[in-house]
């Protein structure tokens, strides 16, 4: 019996010790063990789940309201067209199906048009939602540090400034996505580069503005959303950590969508009832 229980462990005492030698980049000299030691720890906190939902809920509901202060803003702009096309790229690139992209593609023709209305309303509902899953992130962070809880007003106030910033970075973003196609323009009339051989390397460029995006929202969330007197850097451990969570758990739905998000693949003909 206790070769038995020799052999199953022989595995995990593997994996710790090579853990523990491991430095992950960017957390002050923390292995990998302690860092997922700490992970697990913390997860299983009492309040975690019910503020984690309660933040989720929040995010959801300020997701309609992006869209449609954001689509109803870009029919303002010279180059729309341009504009139009760059999202609708990045739609196809990242839906499951052919079908989901139709009915997406559809939406975003219906809202690209001159609605000043939908403009005012959509950006005073962001707002509105979008703070309010900010205040539950601060909230998080002031109870986990065990800091007085500051005033409401106060709190508010950091929650729309963050709020603010989050939106900026994503507008800033969206200016580079749409200048790819005048670059790629200035690049092919100066240096006679074809357009075929551009397009690879903008493919990378457009990600990388993406995985930037997420890095340095969650980094100044984790900076100025904590009541403290001394800031933290923002190449921060759970910057880091939370952009590749992020990524790991898109990635994971986007293969579970191709690949599982259907019953009959799963369950057969059966599926069907």
């Amino acid at each position: 019996m206790k070769e038995v229980l020799r052999y199953l462990l022989t595995p995990v005492l593997f994996a710790k010790k090579k853990a523990k030698r491991i430095i992950v980049p960017g957390f002050e000299q923390v292995n990998l063990f302690q860092l997922l030691q700490f992970l697990f720890k913390q997860l299983n906190t009492i309040g975690l789940y019910d503020r984690a939902s309660a933040i989720s809920f929040n995010l959801i509901m300020a997701l309609p309201a992006a869209f449609l202060f954001l689509f109803s803003i870009i029919p303002y702009f010279p180059t729309s067209f341009k504009i139009k096309k760059q999202i609708l790229s990045i739609f196809k690139d990242i839906s499951p199906n052919t079908s989901t992209y139709r009915f997406i593609m559809d939406i975003i023709n219906d809202l690209l048009s001159q609605h000043v209305g939908i403009f005012s309303f959509g950006f005073l509902l962001l707002l509105f939602y979008a703070s309010n899953a900010m205040t539950g992130i601060i909230r998080s962070f002031d109870k986990s540090i065990m800091q007085n809880k500051p005033f409401f007003l106060h709190q508010r106030m950091r929650a729309l400034r963050l709020t603010l910033i989050l939106m900026l970075l994503v507008f800033a973003s969206l200016l580079v996505l749409i200048g790819q196609d005048q670059l790629t323009t200035l690049l092919r009339d100066v240096f006679d580069i074809k357009r075929k051989e551009i397009l690879p390397y903008w493919n990378v460029i457009r990600w990388t503005v993406i995985i930037l995006l997420l890095f340095y929202g969650n980094a100044f969330i984790y900076k100025f959303a904590p009541h403290v007197k001394e800031k933290w850097a923002l190449l921060s451990p759970g910057a880091i950590l939370s952009t590749a969570l992020m990524l790991a758990t898109t990635l994971g739905f986007s293969y579970w969508v191709n690949n599982f998000g259907s019953y009959s693949k799963i369950y057969g003909s059966i599926g069907t009832v």
